[in-house]
């Protein structure tokens, strides 16, 4: 339309502009043959302006058809974008509504990982309390293993020491066992010498007939004499147990109780009689 109306305005100025040409051409002739030569001229001039002013028209027109079906085609094309618009529109919606499903499932699984996230949390806590307090403990079983280690250090320097104060008992059995063999012999001895005037079948069965007169042993009866004798021995055997006893139990510290077994009814038990016994000694 804008091609058109351009077209009009310039097809106007030039027929304006012949026009005042003319009148001016009129106003300056002076003679009749003048004007009729100028009329002549003027009419041929005004035919070849109506010519170019249809040719103009023509011209205006077929471009008017031409951008009429420019138009159109671009009207067609635009018609289709829309339509390609709108099916990519509606498509753009589905996938709007498939994006915010998915965003509703993401929210979704997301609180339900931070669900999860305080639940291993708590428990990780739980599992660092639990760490601490084995921790600890494992300490505590450190200390009460090298306390073991300590006392087992000690009862082994007490091990090597009884063993030496038990080779010394045991050259001390040596030597009383040599004196209750030289004992023996003698009293072999003297069995020997007296065996014609002591029968000892006689002596140690009271069933038999005593004979009338008392044999004497050292000045002593005969029962008498093995009487003491058994009696020294005895008090002597007495005396070394002791003697071991005191030397080797008594004077010796206790060993350390095993923490495990310290409250055991059997350690209470044996802790008492000890306790019974240092006090009688």
């Amino acid at each position: 339309m804008q091609i058109i109306v351009s077209y009009l305005t310039d097809m106007n100025d030039e027929i304006d502009s012949s026009s005042e040409s003319t009148f001016q051409t009129e106003e300056n002739g002076s003679s009749c043959n003048e004007e009729e030569a100028f009329q002549n001229r003027s009419e041929t001039e005004e035919k070849q302006v109506l010519i170019r002013s249809e040719q103009r028209i023509h011209a205006v027109l077929d471009g008017y058809i031409h951008a009429m079906e420019k138009w159109k085609n671009e009207q067609i094309q635009q018609k289709l974008q829309l339509i390609e618009l709108r099916t990519l529109w509606e498509k753009y919606k589905d996938e709007q509504i498939l994006l915010e499903q998915e965003l509703i499932e993401n929210r979704t699984s997301v609180e339900k990982y931070k669900d999860e996230q305080i639940q291993q949390n708590f428990k990780l806590a739980e599992f660092r309390a639990l760490l601490e307090k084995y921790r600890n403990e494992q300490i505590q079983l450190k200390q009460q293993l090298t306390e073991c280690h300590t006392s087992l250090e000690k009862c082994k320097d007490e091990q090597v020491q009884l063993k030496q104060k038990l080779i010394g008992t045991c050259a001390s059995l040596n030597k009383v066992e040599a004196f209750i063999q030289l004992l023996s012999n003698r009293v072999c001895s003297l069995n020997d010498k007296l065996g014609k005037l002591v029968n000892f079948d006689d002596v140690f069965n009271p069933n038999t007939p005593k004979p009338a007169v008392e044999v004497t042993l050292a000045g002593l009866p005969v029962e008498l004499f093995m009487v003491i004798v058994f009696c020294m021995l005895s008090i002597a055997i007495a005396l070394v147990v002791l003697y071991l006893y005191y030397n080797y139990y008594l004077n010796t510290p206790p060993p350390p109780p095993i923490p495990k077994y310290q409250d055991s009814f059997i350690c209470r038990w044996g802790a008492t009689i000890e306790r019974a016994l240092r006090t009688v000694w």
